[in-house]
């Protein structure tokens, strides 16, 4: 593993990143409400923007406000916990239970626009690749908010509110993601909550068309690391972080107790006697405890085969049939890569972590950016975000974006 820089700016501890469609930008949202965003070639910050705060008890649906004043702290109002390129010059934000749109065309003078107001904090965004029509909210009541989001980048009329599926689970709902290939179903939206659930709705008709409960296999799984002796998390596994391959039918899901679970969609069997036409379940292939020894609050697929530049435009591979990994972060400060081959993954075969590495902070947020530069075989460059392991009051160490070249 090697440090290949550090993006500086951010006072309070980053809680979430976004890479733009070209991979030459990173969006970055602290826990004061401020946005950043860099340029990865040269690593300097080319935007600042304080965002719109207000108390979560102002619920007034699609108000806008720009009213930028507040006060740096540990506040959940303040919190950005999610952010999504629409495209290069639309960026989306949630900030406590608001959604906000910020046209980048108009900087240095971009106003930040609060267009959604949500009945809870927005803990995930989730853009449609296959309908960008569409995006969907999960918060913490447990609900998704489905938004027709077409006039962006106007924000008068602020975006429709198509379809909300109040409760869709029991307990907060911490992710939500579209499937990114071709084929897929565009109206299906996965989620994820602290209910132990993954599931799946149609949102065309706010149907829920499958529901996975992780409680009980997890806890199988944690019971075998117990008797072996490993270090596990006594945390409940709530599903924290949720991946959907573009590559192949893979799900990745990050548990609350440190475990992975590994899934295939599509690839169960429809009941005999089925009067309707239903959709393939998925396969829960594994649960992999004890990956992290406390919450995995990241998960994110790298493909070798499509790879992207740092600083540069996505480039095709002849890599073909390379294997697919999955890089994972949690909150003890370790980054993980677990392998296995694409197709190739059935009950009688375990997916195996291929190396851990320590990255010095409790990972709040980590994605890929593209392809690294390792000397000798594969790499996969990261970034990293979240408080530091080591105590410091250094706040451009504890702001930081960290970026790391870890072999795959």
């Amino acid at each position: 593993m090697e440090n290949k820089g550090r993006l500086k700016g951010h006072s309070t501890p980053v809680l979430s990143t976004a890479l733009n469609q070209d991979g030459s930008h990173l969006a970055s949202g602290a826990s004061n409400a401020v946005v950043r965003i860099f340029d990865l070639a040269s690593l300097v910050c080319s935007h600042s923007l304080s965002l719109p705060v207000a108390p979560s008890s102002e619920h007034q649906l699609g108000t806008n406000n720009h009213d930028h004043n507040f006060i740096e702290g540990d506040n959940e109002d303040q919190d950005i916990a999610s952010l999504a390129w629409r495209n290069s010059h639309s960026l989306l934000a949630a900030v406590g239970c608001h959604l906000i749109h910020v046209d980048l065309r108009a900087n240095p003078h971009s106003t930040p626009v609060r267009i959604f107001t949500a009945n809870d904090c927005i803990a995930d965004i989730a853009l449609n690749p296959l309908n960008d029509a569409y995006i969907s909210l999960a918060d913490d009541t447990g609900s998704l908010s489905i938004l027709d989001i077409r006039r962006l980048p106007t924000t008068t009329p602020p975006p429709k509110l198509f379809k909300s599926l109040s409760a869709a689970h029991s307990n907060m709902a911490s992710a939500c993601a579209y499937d990114p290939r071709p084929e897929s179903n565009p109206w299906h939206v996965w989620s994820a909550g602290f209910d132990y659930t993954l599931q799946r709705w149609d949102t065309s008709n706010g149907c829920q068309v499958e529901c996975i409960d992780l409680s009980s296999t997890t806890a199988a799984a944690t019971s075998d690391v117990h008797e072996q002796g490993q270090i596990q998390s006594i945390n409940p596994p709530f599903v924290y972080s949720l991946a959907l391959s573009a590559r192949s039918s893979r799900i990745a899901a990050g548990l609350g107790n440190g475990a992975v679970a590994l899934l295939r969609r599509g690839a169960g069997v429809v009941p005999a006697g089925a009067k309707k036409k239903k959709t393939r379940p998925c396969v829960l292939d594994a649960v992999m405890p004890g990956v992290h020894a406390w919450s995995c609050t990241a998960v994110q697929f790298w493909d070798p085969d499509r790879v992207m530049g740092v600083g540069g435009a996505a480039t095709e591979t002849d890599n073909v049939g390379s294997d697919e990994v999955v890089v994972t972060g949690g909150l003890d400060g370790r980054v993980n890569v677990i392998g296995f081959t694409v197709g190739l993954l059935d009950e009688n075969s375990v997916p195996a972590v291929k190396g851990t590495w320590n990255v010095e902070r409790k990972v709040d947020s980590m994605i890929c950016l593209g392809q690294g530069e390792a000397k000798s075989g594969r790499s996969v460059r990261i970034a990293v975000a979240g408080c530091p392991t080591a105590k410091t009051r250094d706040p451009a160490v504890f702001g930081a974006i960290d970026l790391w070249d870890i072999p795959v």
